[in-house]
C-alpha cells in the first residue's frame, strides 16, 4: 500500500473498531482507497467475498456479486424524469443483491466487501436488513455515497465502524505541549522527575513523536528548552504568568493547524494509543471537541477544532483549555482510555510515589 493508505489502515487497526468504511465526494480516492485495501487483505489471506454496484452511464446501475460473477440490474436511469432521474429495480435486489449477502455472511472468512452504498438502497428494507446482518456476523470494509441518508447515516454512526471521509483525511492536527508549570507542589522542576529511568519531559517528546503535523513545547524552564533543542523539538520559553499564556502562545504557533492536542507533561502513564484515538476521532470522523476519559471521569490531553482557536487565544486570566471544556461540555466527544493510570497526574513527590507503586514500567 502507498504512504496514505498505510496511514489509514494503520489508525483504523489502532482505533479497535471492527468495520472501515469509507465516503468522500467524487473524485476523492474512494475506489482507489477501498481497492488498496482489499488487496491487502487478500495478501493476507483473506477470502474477501463481496458486492460491487457499477453505473453504465446514461443507462442502469448493476450489481455484481464479486464470487459467482452474477450481475443483475439494481437502477435504471430515467433522464427525462427531472425530479428522480434515477429508479430502483427492485427486484434486481431480491433476485440477487440480498441472496447475495445472505451467502457472505455465511461464508468462511473474517471479512466482506461492499462497493457502494447509496440511495438506490433507501427504500429496500429487505437488503437494508441483509446488510445489518453482514455487519453483525462479518467484519466489512465498504465504500459509502456521501449523502445524508437515514440508513447511510444508521452505518456510519455505528459504534463499531471506523469511518474515514477522504474529504477530511487530510486535516492537520498540532500538538502544544504543556510545560509551564511552576512545580510549587512539587518542591523542584517536575519536567525532570524520572519514572521508569525517563524524566517526564523524555516521556512525553517520545510519546508524542511521530503521531501530529507538527507540535511544540511551550515552557518557562531555560533546562527544558535546551533539552527541546537538543532533541530538534520546537519549543517557546517565555516568562509570561499564566495558564492562559501558555494556551494563548501554543494556539498562536498552530494557527496554520485544523485542530490541537493540549498535552500535559505530568501523566506519565499516558498511551500513545489514546493519543491515536484523539487524532483519529478528529481526522477522520469529523469531530471537533474531544478529550480523553476513563469511564466518567474526564481528564487530558483534549483536542479542540479551529472552531475555537479565537476562544483559546483569548481565555480569561488565568485559566486554561478546562474553561471551555466546561462551557462546551456538550458538544464534547469522550475518548476512552484504556487504563485510569494514564490520567493520573503528578503533583507532588507523594503522587510520583504512589504512581511507582502501581505501575510496572519496562
Amino acid at each position: 500500500m502507498k504512504q496514505t493508505e498505510n496511514y489509514i489502515w494503520t489508525s483504523f487497526l489502532n482505533s479497535g473498531k471492527r468495520h472501515l468504511i469509507l465516503t468522500g465526494t467524487h473524485r476523492a480516492g474512494k475506489t482507489t482507497r477501498f481497492q488498496a485495501f482489499c488487496a491487502h487483505l487478500k495478501d493476507m489471506g483473506e477470502s474477501l467475498p463481496g458486492i460491487t454496484t457499477y453505473a453504465v452511464p446514461g443507462k442502469c446501475v448493476m450489481l455484481k456479486e464479486n464470487v459467482s460473477g452474477a450481475e443483475v440490474e439494481i437502477g435504471r436511469f430515467y433522464p427525462e424524469n427531472k425530479e428522480r432521474p434515477m429508479i430502483e429495480v427492485k427486484e434486481g435486489f431480491s433476485e440477487l443483491g440480498c441472496p447475495a449477502l445472505v451467502r457472505m455472511a455465511e461464508a468462511d472468512g473474517e471479512w466482506v466487501s461492499i462497493d457502494e452504498l447509496g440511495f438506490l438502497e433507501s427504500n429496500e428494507q429487505a437488503f437494508q436488513d441483509a446488510v445489518r446482518m453482514v455487519f453483525e456476523k462479518k467484519r466489512v470494509i465498504a465504500v459509502l455515497r456521501k449523502q445524508s441518508i437515514p440508513f447511510l447515516n444508521e452505518l456510519k454512526e455505528r459504534e463499531d465502524v471506523f469511518l474515514v471521509d477522504l474529504d477530511d483525511y487530510h486535516r492537520k492536527v498540532g500538538c502544544v505541549i504543556m510545560a509551564s508549570g511552576m512545580s510549587v507542589r512539587f518542591g523542584d522542576n517536575k519536567l525532570f522527575a524520572e519514572i521508569g529511568g525517563k524524566s517526564f519531559l523524555q516521556r512525553i517528546l517520545e510519546l508524542t513523536e511521530g503521531i501530529f503535523t507538527k507540535r511544540v513545547v511551550v515552557t518557562r524552564s531555560k533546562d527544558a528548552a535546551e533539552y527541546c533543542r537538543n532533541q530538534k523539538v520546537d519549543v517557546i520559553l517565555h516568562e509570561l504568568p499564566y495558564r492562559s499564556d501558555t494556551v494563548r502562545l501554543g494556539t498562536e504557533y498552530m494557527e496554520d493547524m485544523d485542530g490541537i492536542v493540549f498535552c500535559p507533561c505530568d501523566q506519565p502513564m499516558l498511551g500513545r494509543e489514546s493519543l491515536l484515538k484523539l487524532r483519529n476521532a478528529f481526522s477522520f470522523e469529523g469531530k471537533k471537541l474531544l478529550r480523553l476519559v476513563f469511564a466518567e471521569k474526564a481528564g487530558m490531553p483534549a483536542l479542540f477544532g479551529k472552531e475555537y482557536f479565537a476562544e483559546l487565544k483569548n481565555l480569561p486570566e488565568g485559566k486554561g483549555g478546562s474553561y471551555l471544556l466546561k462551557k462546551y461540555k456538550a458538544e464534547i466527544e469522550k475518548i476512552q482510555v484504556a487504563d485510569k493510570l494514564e490520567l493520573f497526574d503528578i503533583d507532588t513527590k507523594e503522587d510520583l510515589e504512589e504512581l511507582k507503586k502501581s505501575a510496572i514500567f519496562l
